[in-house]
């Protein structure tokens, strides 16, 4: 997540610590972190202003007070509140559709069930590390290390689940090869828990 902090600010929160003004800002600048969230924003500023040879301030005390925030709770679910409009949608994850996802949470899709395999000519079938695995991946890497996502409320499995955590479990290996289980070649006789 990219930050845009004004210049202004960062003089001020540097001139708190340090009555020599050793640290030239002009303008503005961004910042960027790896996680939109309070620390994430913290980190950035503390790594910014020693980049640029500036005092170590308080950054979460003054950041709560030049946002005008009463505790530093207000500054976190403000900030919150902000990266949020960065979630994407939980639906992304499948790309299938509502009806896909509620099958998905009621364990009956492929992404529950399937198991790689080969027929009777040695061909694979089912290659999980194609379907849906590069998709999982992808959003793994690209995503998820970054992004939240949003609660699926619209689906049914979640009503009433006041504290929006979910919790996946395999409950079978069904790939060889993935350093994930006991599921091995050939599949048909060693893939069967």
């Amino acid at each position: 997540m990219k930050f845009t902090i004004a210049a202004s600010v960062i003089l001020f929160l540097t001139k708190q610590t340090n009555a020599q003004d050793t640290c030239d800002i002009s303008g503005s600048f961004s910042v960027s972190s790896g996680s939109c969230s309070f620390d994430g924003l913290v980190a950035s500023i503390e790594a910014k202003l020693s980049s640029l040879n500036c005092p170590s301030p308080n950054v979460p005390k003054l950041i709560t007070s030049k946002l005008g925030a009463t505790t530093l709770q207000d500054v976190k679910a403000e900030i919150a509140s902000a990266c949020s409009v960065a979630h994407l949608p939980f639906s992304s994850i499948t790309g299938q559709g509502h009806v896909f996802d509620k099958e998905y949470f009621d364990g009956g899709t492929y992404y529950n069930d399937q198991r790689e395999s080969t027929d009777d000519y040695g061909i694979t079938i089912n290659r999980l590390a194609t379907d849906p695995g590069d998709r999982i991946q992808d959003i793994f890497q690209n995503q998820a290390q970054s992004n939240g996502f949003i609660w699926p409320s619209d689906l049914t499995n979640f009503e009433g689940c006041t504290l929006n955590a979910a919790m996946c479990c395999w409950v079978q290996d069904r790939q060889a090869g993935d350093n994930n289980g006991n599921c091995a070649t050939p599949y048909d006789e060693n893939c069967v828990d």
